[in-house]
């Protein structure tokens, strides 16, 4: 019949030949050869080489794949005869021709749960074989192989969808805590914009956030109050700068830092007048750019500004779509993701503060948090016009600085122009430290935001009070599978 055929073991599925099922032959003299040597090995048939193609339908847990072949048969109105072999287990083969050019490819479960295919590099045990029950493999009956249905073929040979299609069962499986870069304002994986007119100290305002978050150090504290302010998640940091240049872009990042006493082992990384650009509406840009943030372990992306990612797209038109939709993808790999952009000419006519942003409709709709920045004198005013996740007040900051001999900025710095109000009161930080670590003990590692849940108290003063005890070694940390921390004891 032109099968290409080979031994196994006895009772088995494993080949009994140096390289199983290559050594599949059609030459009776190589056939009984084997055969005489062990007269009870099962026989292995080499499906693709045969010009075959097995359905394997078994149980596996709850999917029956005879029913599910069955659902297949009945959607589309197929009449399936063929040869079928019943195997010990209580399995099915059902054998079929492949066509003439036609290339079926091993598949486990594509077409079903429950339903296997052998084909090309594939192969099943034949008849009369002994499954390891002992059971022996037989024919149902001696129907003709039919050959493989087109829309069979096209069921396994068609591409798999790429979409990744949930339901209600991942909406309601346990998720862990939304980390927050910057505490109430900046999380992981959000997409925001930072815009206003030109001078309103946009850059600057974003570069002190950058560096207190590669810092690990509370951004915009009260001069004499080191634990106000808004708490960030230590991590990584890539600014990318397509405005100012490599000179100032050094300058005021030095600058910076030295106002906080940074050293320079902080994780801020920055790229400044890059060649190739990036381009925010182009797919393998877009990959290149994520490898980077990967391979630094990034968790905040600050991009000044968003007309020069923008590429051939029109700022004022739906080409805008494709931009937006490339930083939107790098935000859902769990990045914070933050755009500079200017604020659009005011005509009078804006009804609301969101429509000054400058650009088409597609800009902000794409957006988790927009925030407007205005200026007077040193003072900057920052004013949420669009918000997808908690709400945002508005809030200000005052810009100081310092600079040399030569003119250049020594150091720079941001402070809140007015204080948050008085701190809520609770346990003391020693009970606190007791509590915690009673907590992890109890539970095993667990991030920062799942042990506020659990102690509670003032978020920001728990959330501090666990950074601290990472630096006095009462804490260390490791590393999950979702990129994120988790908490241990050390004493």
């Amino acid at each position: 019949m032109g099968w290409y055929v080979f031994p196994l073991k006895p009772r088995d599925k494993t080949p009994l030949t140096t390289h199983g099922l290559n050594d599949a032959t059609t030459k009776i003299e190589t056939v009984r050869g084997w055969w005489g040597k062990v007269p009870q090995a099962n026989i292995g048939l080499n499906c693709g080489k045969s010009g075959l193609v097995a359905i394997d339908l078994d149980k596996r847990g709850e999917h029956d794949g005879l029913s599910e072949w069955e659902a297949i048969a009945q959607k589309h109105g197929l009449q399936l005869q063929t040869a079928v072999s019943l195997t010990g287990g209580g399995g099915r083969h059902l054998i079929f021709r492949i066509p003439s050019g036609c290339h079926i490819k091993n598949s486990a479960g594509k077409l079903a749960p429950g339903i296997d295919v052998r084909g090309e590099g594939g192969y099943i045990v034949l008849p009369p074989s002994l499954h390891p029950t002992g059971n022996p493999y037989r024919w149902e009956d001696h129907q003709a192989i039919a050959s493989l249905p087109p829309i069979v073929i096209e069921l396994l040979t068609r591409e798999p969808d790429p979409w990744q299609v949930f339901t209600l069962k991942d909406a309601f499986s346990p998720r862990e805590p939304l980390t927050w870069i910057v505490e109430g304002l900046v999380s992981e994986g959000s997409l925001s914009i930072w815009y206003g007119a030109p001078g309103t100290l946009k850059s600057m305002l974003l570069s002190d956030m950058a560096v207190s978050v590669a810092a690990g150090y509370r951004w915009l504290t009260q001069p004499d109050n080191p634990l106000s302010g808004r708490l960030t998640f230590p991590a990584p940091v890539m600014w990318l700068d397509f405005d100012n240049g490599q000179r100032r872009t050094h300058e005021r990042f030095a600058a910076l830092a030295r106002a906080r006493g940074i050293a320079d082992s902080a994780p801020l990384y920055y790229v400044s007048m890059p060649d190739p650009i990036f381009s925010a509406g182009e797919t393998e840009s877009v990959r290149t750019l994520a490898a980077r943030l990967i391979d630094r372990d990034c968790r905040l992306l600050v991009i000044d500004n968003l007309s020069v990612i923008a590429g051939e797209a029109d700022e004022n038109s739906a080409d805008m779509n494709g931009p937006m939709s490339g930083l939107r993808w790098l935000s859902e790999t769990g990045i914070a993701v933050i755009v500079i952009h200017h604020q659009r000419k005011s005509n009078g006519l804006a009804t609301r503060q969101g429509e000054t942003l400058r650009g088409h409709g597609s800009i902000e709709a794409k957006l988790d948090l927009s925030l407007l920045l205005t200026r007077e004198d040193e003072t900057v005013t920052i004013t949420p016009t669009k918000t997808r996740g908690p709400s945002v007040k508005p809030f200000s900051a005052k810009f100081t600085f310092e600079n040399d001999e030569t003119h250049e900025l020594k150091t720079a710095r941001f402070w809140p122009t007015e204080t948050t109000g008085e701190e809520e009161s609770g346990p003391d930080d020693e009970t606190m430290r007791t509590l915690i670590l009673e907590e992890i003990k109890k539970f095993g590692p667990l991030s920062a935001n799942q042990i506020y849940e659990r102690v509670g108290g003032n978020r920001s003063k728990t959330l501090d009070l666990i950074r601290r005890m990472k630096i006095e070694k009462r804490l260390g940390e490791q590393k999950n599978n979702r990129g994120g921390f988790l908490l241990y004891p050390l004493d």
